[in-house]
């Protein structure tokens, strides 16, 4: 809390005005960074909307890693999390991470347009969003754990790319 103090330009005493503890401020920080990201798949949500499929998944994509660049540290919070849970995703007091819920609904909102527009086949619909997110968590973990030198929203094209050859309506 002392560094996070100095680094602030405040006395500790008044982080502890506003946060029990560190773990609180954790929190609230994560809680922050989650909303952060919703707004901004909603803002690219709304600004796609006149586009064709491909350009508004790319926009997405490119929204989604942009974001994950520009704050590393929640995203290894994130997918650490999304690991060390205590009981298995489905049974009881199992908490889905809620940063990722809210990403998997703005992918399945994004996904239906992509059906509606018949820019994606319609049966196996129920999987795109599972396929999508597979594939987002990869290129995520991968820049986390193994960083490559190529700014990782640099990759939305490629990875819209290969989402769309095998999701696209035959």
């Amino acid at each position: 809390m002392e560094d996070i103090a100095a680094r602030a330009g405040v006395a500790v005493g008044t982080l502890y005005n506003h946060f029990h503890d560190r773990d609180a401020l954790l929190s609230e920080l994560i809680v922050s960074r989650r909303h952060e990201l919703a707004r901004r798949l909603d803002e690219e949500l709304r600004r796609g909307e006149s586009a064709d499929f491909a350009r508004q998944l790319e926009g997405f994509v490119a929204a989604l890693l942009s974001h994950f660049e520009e704050h590393r540290p929640f995203l290894s919070i994130l997918l650490e999390s999304e690991h060390s849970r205590t009981a298995p995703v489905g049974a009881r007091g199992a908490r889905p991470n809620a940063a990722l819920v809210e990403v998997y609904k703005r992918v399945q909102q994004l996904l239906e347009r992509g059906i509606a527009a018949r820019a994606l086949r319609h049966d196996d619909a129920d999987l795109h969003s599972v396929f999508l997110m597979g594939l987002l968590r990869s290129v995520l973990a991968r820049e986390l754990y193994a960083p490559t030198q190529v700014p990782i929203a640099e990759r939305a094209p490629q990875i819209a790319a290969f989402f769309l050859r095998g999701a696209e309506r035959r």
